[in-house]
């Protein structure tokens, strides 16, 4: 009976150890917005330094290891990540790692977009991997990398991750307007996406891609230069409708304003 009990607490024991082993993700977490924070508030005063800097200071402030905060914050991140592997917090200080790493030069630099970027591949199935995809295209990665991820993105089963990767391919290849053939796949392969209602349903900023990539066919096919404007109705200042097309053949300048 004590054997079998003392075998139940080192199991239960054991058990325990491991769930908290496997659910530390909310201390990470804390951990992750405590050390935002600081970042954050180190940085805002590291900016108001460079305000009051001459121009021709700039360059040496920045590059400067003792005054630039990114250069005690990048090894903070990347410590935190290394300690919260496969969790949500790891893949968010690598990416803060790789979108600051450009302060960085030569060996350095190649350590940090390495490392980060390898980290950051083991996530390419969860739902925030899009995020990291739909800005890759500045992130300042060589053409033929950022071509191997989104390849391995659009294979992906997470919808989000799809989407992201053949949104941010069919956008390079639609802005091509120089070359139509180029300008033609994009068009196909965006429309792709607003033909299928799971990706264009997927949200974006405050919109979904389905209603971006609407917006972007509309302002190719009917605002740019040569075109016939689109017809709308309006109200003057002093109450009367009117129409655009009221005024065609007359010399006209629109002024949209507004606030958000």
């Amino acid at each position: 009976m004590t054997r079998t009990l003392l075998t139940g607490l080192l199991v239960f024991a054991g058990l325990l150890s491991s769930l908290h082993a496997q659910t530390p993700s909310t201390d990470f977490l804390a951990e992750y917005k405590s050390l935002s924070d600081a970042y954050r508030k180190a940085s805002s005063e590291f900016a108001r330094e460079t305000r009051k800097a001459k121009p021709e200071d700039m360059a040496a402030l920045y590059d400067d290891r003792a005054k630039n905060p990114i250069y005690a914050y990048i090894p903070k991140m990347a410590e935190l990540a290394e300690r919260a592997k496969g969790t949500e917090v790891e893949f968010r200080c690598w990416q803060f790692v790789f979108n600051n790493r450009m302060r960085f030069k030569d060996a350095e630099l190649a350590e940090w977009q390495t490392k980060s970027l390898a980290a950051l591949k083991t996530h390419i199935d969860r739902d925030y991997f899009s995020e990291f995809v739909a800005r890759m295209g500045g992130s300042g990665l060589p053409a033929e990398e950022a071509d191997a991820i989104r390849a391995r993105c659009e294979a992906s089963t997470n919808v989000n991750v799809k989407t992201a990767a053949l949104f941010a391919k069919g956008a390079i290849l639609f802005g091509s307007k120089n070359d139509a053939a180029k300008s033609a796949d994009g068009r196909a392969i965006l429309k792709s996406i607003m033909d299928d209602p799971a990706m264009a349903a997927v949200k974006v900023s405050d919109t979904t891609y389905g209603k971006r990539i609407e917006g972007m066919f509309f302002s190719r096919d009917f605002l740019s230069i040569g075109k016939v404007a689109p017809d709308f109705d309006a109200v003057d200042q002093d109450g009367k409708a009117w129409k655009l097309s009221d005024y065609r053949g007359q010399v006209v300048v629109v002024d949209f304003w507004g606030f958000w």
